[in-house]
């Protein structure tokens, strides 16, 4: 699958250096790719929805991962470096962290998760 993974990335101009399997199930692979250009998270199968809800909280202004590419099964996006959170982490963390939910939130619209009624 790495090789896979590089060959994919190679085809979309960007130079892998690694690649770091994080999610590999039936019907669910996502990994980290290091490129000589910054670092890259690729996700397999492309879901169409994962997309469209990636544009629409793009377009309000919420900080989601900029999408780099989209082709046949992968999306290929950036990679946002950051720390879980937690009841440990900073109370200021904990704050924005709701603040964005609340915004996300009050978007409105069904949740797009495995299922939600159609």
């Amino acid at each position: 699958m790495k090789e896979e993974i590089q060959e994919w990335v190679l085809e979309n101009n960007l130079d892998p250096i690694q690649t770091t399997i994080l999610v590999d199930r039936p019907g669910k692979t996502v990994a980290k790719v290091e490129t000589t250009s910054g670092n890259l998270v690729l996700k397999a199968p492309l879901d169409p929805r994962e997309v469209a809800a990636n544009d629409r909280l793009a377009a309000v202004g919420l900080p989601v991962s900029r999408i780099v590419a989209r082709r046949d099964r992968y999306l290929l996006m950036e990679w946002i470096d950051g720390e879980r959170l937690s009841s440990a982490s900073p109370p200021g963390a904990q704050l924005q962290a709701g603040r964005l939910l609340r915004q996300v939130h009050d978007l409105g619209g069904g949740p797009p998760y495995k299922g939600n009624a159609t």
